[in-house]
Order: C-alpha cells, then sequence, then structure tokens
C-alpha cells in the first residue's frame, strides 16, 4: 500500500462517522418539516422517534474504536483532523480538512481515490519559534500522488489571529515545487547536478566563441586579398583602410579569448564550490531540514556565481556592446595612433613589401583634390565604431552627417538609367542571370487573408520554384509578424529549416507611424518566432522635417531589437519629396548598423525606380569606400517583369560592381517575379522566347 493510498484510508475512516452524522441530521430534519407540513397530526408521534434515533446513534458514535496512526495521536474538531507527535524537544503537528477529500461510499478497497486535492499544513515547534509548511497533494509525471511545498514561513510558537498576513510572518519563501513526502521531505535537488549543468551550457558558449573567432579569422583572410589587390594597383590609401578594420577585429577576438578565459576561471569556481557543498552533512532532524532548505532556496554562493556568469553571457552574446565599451574606454585619437603603429606592420606582414613600393598618388591639381579628400576620410575615420564582425556603426554627429550629405548633385544619373535600360534588353535570356535572379528574389505576400495553409504554399514554392528547375530556389520567404511561425513550421516539417531565410516586415510596417517601444517589441517577438531577417520602415515623418538624428536614433534601436537577424530598412523613397532626402535617408539607415537598404513598403502610390535606386546605390559605394564595408541593397514594390529585374541587377553591377551580385548583398522583393522568370528561363531551354511577352 502506497503512502497515499493510507492517507486517503485514513481520511476517509475519520470523515465517515462525521459526515454520516451530519447527513443523518439533515434527513431527519428534511422529514419532519415534510411530515409536519402534510400530516401535523403525526408531529407528536414523529419528535418522540427523532429524539430516540438521535440518542441512539450519538451512543453508537460514543462506542466507535476512532482511527489510529501509527506514532501519531489524533483529535479531531468537526472535519479538521490533527495528527500530533512528540521529536525530541519537538513537536510535529499534521493538519488536514476531511470535507470533500475522499469518496464515501460502502466498500473498503485499499485503492480509495482522491476526489478532490486537499491543500494541509506541516507545523514543526521548538522553543519560542514555529516552522509551518503549505502544502498540497499534487499527481506527478506517471500518474501517482505526491506532495509538494508551495511555502513555509516561520512564526511565533504561540499561534496569533490573522497569522496568514504575511507581514507579521519573520520570513516567507515560494518553494516552487519541491516535493514532499507525507511525513518527510523527498529526495532534495542534487546541486552537483545543477552545477554541471550550468558548466556543460559555459562550455557550449565557449564553443560558440570558438565558431566566433574562425569566422573573424575568415573574413580577416578575404580582407587581406583584398588588401594584396589593392597594394598592386597603388591604391594605399585603400589599403590603410582595409588594415584598420583587421587591427580592429584582431582586438576584438582578443577580447573574446579575455571573455573565455573569465568562463573557464567561473567553472573553476564552481567546481571549488561543489567540492565545498559536498562537505555539508546530510538532514537528520526537522533543525537540520530548516537551515539546509534555507540554504539550499537561497544558495548566495551560486547566486553571486550566477551574476558573474549572466555578466559573461552578455559579454558572449551582445559583442556590439562589449566592443562599444572597449572602444569608449580608449580615446579616439589613441585607437588612431595605435591604429597607424598596426597598419604599417600588418601590411608589411601581408604584403611582403610590396605597398611600400606602390607608386603615390599624382601631384598637381587633381593629386590636390585628392589629398584634401584623404584627410576628410582620415577625420571620418576617426568617429567609426566596430560593433560586431559584419558591420560599422558611426557616431551621429550633425557636423559630419551634413558634410557626408552637403552638395548633392548626380550628374550621370539619367545617363547611368538609360544605359542600363538599353543592355538590359542583351540580358534577359541569358540563363545562367534568370537563375541567380531567382536566388535574389524575396517571395513575398503581405495580403490581410494570409493563412497557414497559404504561407505553406508559399514556402514549398519558395523551395522549388518548378520542377523543371530543381537547383532553383528563392532567396527568402517575407511574411507579417503572425505567420512567421507558419514559415517556420513548414520548413521545420520539410526539414529544409536554414535553407531559406524568413524576413518578415515588422516594426510598425508599412505606415512607421508607433510608438519606437512598440516597433520593438514587435521586432523581438518576430525573431522569437524564427525570423532572421526584419524589413522594418523609417519614420517618414522625422525625415520630411529633416530630423535625421531621430531617424537614426529609432533605426539603432530597431538594430538592438534584432539581435543576431538582419535589418533591412526601408526608406519608402516614393515618400521622401526629392532625391537629396533619399541620399540622406540612406546614410542614416546605413550608419544606424542597417545590413540592406530597401526602396519601397509595396504600399506607396510610387515604388521603387530605376533613380532613386541609382541615389540609394551611390551612399552603398560610397560608405564602403569610406569604411571597407558592404551594405546590401533591396528594389521592392511595382518589380514583376523579368526585364524590371534584369534592369535592377545591371544598375547594381554598374554601380557596385560584380561583388554585390549575390542573395547576401542582392535581394528583390516581388510576389509575381517569380513565376515569370520560371517561365522565361524553361522557354530559354526549349526555344527562343517571345521576350515581348515578358515585357
Amino acid at each position: 500500500m502506497n503512502s497515499v493510498s493510507r492517507f486517503c484510508r485514513i481520511a476517509r475512516t475519520l470523515a465517515k462517522p462525521l459526515i454520516s452524522k451530519q447527513f443523518s441530521q439533515t434527513r431527519q430534519l428534511h422529514n419532519t418539516v415534510k411530515l409536519l407540513t402534510v400530516q401535523p397530526e403525526l408531529t407528536a408521534a414523529l419528535k418522540t422517534e427523532i429524539e430516540a434515533e438521535m440518542k441512539l446513534e450519538a451512543e453508537n458514535l460514543r462506542g466507535a474504536s476512532p482511527p489510529t496512526v501509527p506514532g501519531f495521536s489524533l483529535s479531531t474538531n468537526d472535519a479538521e483532523v490533527r495528527l500530533t507527535k512528540m521529536h525530541g524537544s519537538e513537536k510535529i503537528e499534521v493538519i488536514f480538512n476531511v470535507n470533500h477529500s475522499v469518496e464515501m461510499g460502502d466498500e473498503t478497497s485499499d485503492s480509495t481515490d482522491p476526489v478532490a486535492l486537499p491543500p494541509f499544513s506541516i507545523e514543526i515547534t521548538k522553543g519560542e519559534k514555529r516552522f509551518c509548511f503549505h502544502m498540497e497533494l499534487v499527481v506527478t509525471d506517471n500518474g501517482s500522488f505526491d506532495f509538494a511545498v508551495e511555502e513555509y514561513y516561520v512564526a511565533p510558537a504561540a499561534k496569533v489571529a490573522g497569522e496568514d498576513v504575511p507581514e507579521i510572518r519573520l520570513s516567507l519563501f515560494p518553494c516552487e515545487g519541491r516535493k514532499m513526502g507525507l511525513f518527510g521531505l523527498s529526495k532534495k535537488p542534487d546541486p552537483k547536478e545543477h552545477i554541471k549543468e550550468l558548466q556543460r551550457k559555459m562550455r557550449i558558449e565557449m564553443r560558440a566563441l570558438d565558431r566566433q573567432i574562425h569566422q573573424i579569422e575568415r573574413e580577416e583572410e578575404k580582407v587581406k586579398r583584398e588588401i594584396k589587390e589593392a597594394a598592386k594597383k597603388g591604391d594605399k590609401d585603400v589599403c590603410k583602410v582595409l588594415a584598420k578594420g583587421i587591427v580592429r577585429s584582431r582586438k576584438a577576438v582578443s577580447r573574446i579569448y579575455a571573455s573565455k578565459a573569465q568562463i573557464n576561471g567561473i567553472i573553476m569556481s564552481m567546481s571549488h564550490q561543489l567540492s565545498s557543498m559536498r562537505m555539508a552533512g546530510s538532514i537528520k532532524a526537522s533543525t537540520d531540514v530548516m537551515q539546509q532548505m534555507s540554504s539550499l532556496v537561497k544558495v548566495p554562493e551560486i547566486a553571486a556565481t550566477m551574476r558573474e556568469m549572466s555578466r559573461e553571457m552578455t559579454k558572449i552574446g551582445i559583442i556590439d556592446e562589449m566592443i562599444d565599451d572597449t572602444m569608449e574606454s580608449v580615446d579616439p585619437e589613441d585607437i588612431e595612433e595605435l591604429a597607424d603603429i598596426e597598419v604599417e606592420n600588418t601590411l608589411w606582414e601581408i604584403t611582403k613589401g610590396e605597398l611600400g613600393k606602390a607608386p603615390t598618388a599624382q601631384t598637381g591639381e587633381l593629386g590636390d583634390g585628392m589629398t584634401e579628400y584623404r584627410k576628410e576620410a582620415d577625420k571620418m575615420l576617426d568617429i567609426f565604431h566596430y560593433t560586431s564582425t559584419n558591420c560599422y556603426t558611426m557616431m551621429f554627429e550633425d557636423t559630419c552627417f551634413n558634410d557626408v550629405t552637403k552638395n548633392i548633385t548626380f550628374p550621370e544619373l539619367t545617363s547611368v538609367v538609360e544605359k542600363v535600360k538599353v543592355e538590359s534588353e542583351k540580358i534577359i535570356n541569358d540563363k545562367d542571370i534568370l537563375l541567380k535572379l531567382l536566388f535574389c528574389t524575396d517571395l513575398t505576400t503581405l495580403s490581410g487573408d494570409d493563412t497557414p495553409s497559404t504561407v505553406y504554399a508559399l514556402v514549398d514554392k519558395a523551395l522549388k520554384p518548378s520542377e523543371k528547375i530543381p537547383t532553383a530556389q528563392c532567396g527568402a520567404v517575407c511574411v507579417y509578424p503572425l505567420r512567421v511561425k507558419d514559415v517556420k513550421h513548414r520548413l521545420d516539417e520539410v526539414k529544409c529549416n536554414g535553407k531559406i531565410h524568413i524576413a518578415s516586415v515588422a516594426g510598425g510596417f508599412p505606415s512607421g507611424q508607433y510608438r519606437i517601444e512598440t516597433r520593438c517589441h514587435e521586432i523581438q517577438l518576430a525573431v522569437e518566432d524564427g525570423a532572421d531577417e526584419i524589413d522594418t520602415v523609417i519614420n517618414r515623418g522625422a525625415a520630411i522635417d529633416q530630423n535625421w538624428k531621430l531617424v537614426y536614433d529609432e533605426l539603432v534601436s530597431m538594430k538592438k531589437a534584432c539581435g543576431n537577424a538582419h535589418l533591412k530598412t526601408i526608406l519608402a523613397t516614393g515618400e521622401l519629396k526629392n532625391l537629396e532626402n533619399v541620399y540622406k535617408a540612406s546614410w542614416a539607415a546605413i550608419l544606424a548598423g542597417s545590413n540592406f537598404i530597401k526602396t519601397s513598403t509595396g504600399k506607396e502610390s510610387i515604388n521603387a525606380t530605376l533613380e532613386v535606386s541609382y541615389v540609394m546605390l551611390k551612399a552603398i559605394l560610397e560608405y564602403y569606400k569610406k569604411t571597407g564595408i558592404k551594405i546590401g541593397f533591396k528594389p521592392a514594390g511595382g518589380i514583376k517583369t523579368v526585364k524590371d529585374a534584369c534592369q535592377y541587377y545591371l544598375l547594381v553591377k554598374t554601380v557596385l560592381g560584380d561583388s554585390w551580385l549575390n542573395g547576401d548583398l542582392f535581394r528583390i522583393g516581388a510576389s509575381s517575379l517569380v513565376d515569370n522568370l520560371v517561365k522565361l528561363y524553361i522557354l530559354r531551354n526549349l526555344a527562343a522566347p517571345n521576350k515581348h511577352f515578358f515585357n
């Protein structure tokens, strides 16, 4: 017989005479009232009979043998049962209420089942103090019953009125699910296993740091190759810009190694703590129970360790904050001075002296102009701050922002756009370009009647646009935040998670007319649901009012809310009035840490155009010249035909070069474009297509 069945049988035995007595009295009263109403002449006779029956039942109850619990004395007060036991100088009491606790039938089976899970209390009194547990009966995972401690507190030995008011208790501790047997604690949580679990998690974080270091080192190798190419061309200024990036990345790696050392120190500290805990003796009496439980709940040493670990995890997980702290602790002039020294050493090491042989810039009028430009570039580099392995962020300062956005002219805009329109006719039937455009497309659905089934179909289409093109797929699926879970579910279901990106238009899309707290929260929820790319919108009102600092600050907040997800910032160029505002908005978005800048939401009256795209690409190019960092570009809105897509493809190639023509730096937001690309690709393999059908 298990402890719960035994407990139920005791409660049943105690409850039956009490409840039977109450039921008998109620039945007699009911019958009496009925008879008095129907047959008043029988009143006298029934009264005598009822009194005799009640007297007989009282004598039977007095003669009944009360149930016993070995080792405990038992007392009752109506439905309350109190078990009392002395253990040395300590008094142990178990108090419970038997009303509605067990099934009240005539059977005597040992399998009595509870019909309710009543709370009960255990009180341990010693001297002037009383240690009180509030307990509840709970169902375990395997369907059996056990007892859990809801809370416990210390109170004076003499119970006073209003004891349940928390203010008069000496101390109160919520226990959150600790289990207790019928008359004692079950096996307590093993601190050793808990510490081992924490150590395991920290080792996982260390492995993640190692991967991050390897990623930085791989990027460094790419930059080294670019420096060699620049050295061969004699462009020493580009070499210096790239080398400064290597210097900062190496400092970041050094800081990561320092964090790894600190984590190792925490692991060793926790091992020492575990050794100290092993010295604690086992629980032998209820006083020891109090002390051990109190220490288990608080565990100040482990709490301190966890706080330290939390700080380290923050340093590990939020690299941008870590590097910001590092850079802020050093004066910008000191950074520049140290960087110049490291630059020369790095360049010499990488180029094996080739840079020293590189020709200097031409002198004369052009040379003087370039010298002035270089001075401005060096001045701008002073305020760059490294915030992650993938992007730089410039501190927004009005003077500097005005300098990079003043005297905005685009004399080549018309000629470049016209050339792109003509040249695009020549590449419209190129199979390789058509396939690349598929890989660069964000397949999008932003309808008010989207459902899980329509999203599932969209995911399937993005993974395989056509059975006849088995190697093709789209770059991402873009949906509203509510549908991110549907995309994630479908990718998991077909075991293709990670094969394409999950993009979401979050952060007040499409108007941006929401409080920044709301916008950031929506982004966080979308990322938590599985989005790894966030398409958000700028504050167009602030942009039109020329409040670029506000535009920048809001984007910085939303970039932080993205966490590890990429931020694709939508400028909504059709509402920015002029090309000058488009250029300034591009700079504000880039400086705030955007990974992509995007033309339109698709909801404006004027969507993507080649003219505004050219201006945005020029801003990306200037930023790349000053920092060596590549920002992605995404035209969206109204791009339906293959000819349209080829024009944007060729525009990016003309302004930025072939290195931007991949899914990491070039995307097209569209819904119907994919079908047209597939049709033309298939026709291109079969026969000469009718190109006018796709215009």
